[in-house]
């Protein structure tokens, strides 16, 4: 089994070691620490329940197992149209948004560019089922994306991921 710190990290140049406690707690948010060593930021599960999670991939059975297991975790928004997903953008609050990088219409990257603008708030994580990891690298330093995740992923992965997303999502929020 992979280790899930070390896969979401090894994109920064992270290297964790397996339940290191020197790095437990820590947050990321491009290549900076928005936390302490020690410091933990936790999302509460009602919060949780309150975040809306944007999911665009064109796998349609892909989008339904995600709301098949994630219904009673996030409020979930689920598309397999770039533009049908920012139309739920434009009328919902979204906190995250996931997008498969490989779509027939648009790459992930190309999405996120598109409305970053006029929504830079949504944490943004893009999925990837190769490893482009030159363009990922410069996707996450320009602040583009969040993190990126590689393809496939278990359930348990992905809700750690959108966890500690919301984390700097809400971490954000109060900065502001």
């Amino acid at each position: 089994m992979v280790n899930y710190e070390n896969k979401v990290n090894s994109s920064l140049g992270e290297s964790l070691e397996k339940n290191s406690k020197k790095h437990l707690g820590i947050r990321y948010e491009g290549n900076q620490s928005v936390s302490k060593p020690g410091e933990n930021y936790p999302v509460e599960k009602d919060l949780l329940k309150e975040l809306n999670v944007l999911y665009l991939d064109d796998d349609k059975d892909l989008l339904d197992s995600y709301e098949s297991i994630h219904r009673f975790d996030f409020n979930i928004f689920a598309t397999n149209s770039a533009a049908e997903a920012t139309e739920i953008i434009k009328t919902n609050t979204i906190h995250i948004i996931i997008a498969d990088q490989q779509m027939p219409d648009i790459t992930g990257l190309d999405f996120f560019s598109s409305i970053i603008d006029k929504h830079p708030n949504p944490i943004r994580i893009l999925l990837t089922g190769y490893s482009d990891v030159s363009s990922m690298i410069r996707a996450i330093d320009s602040n583009i994306i969040y993190r990126h995740m590689s393809k496939p992923f278990t359930p348990e992965e992905m809700k750690l991921m959108i966890k500690n997303a919301a984390e700097v999502y809400f971490l954000r929020k109060e900065k502001r």
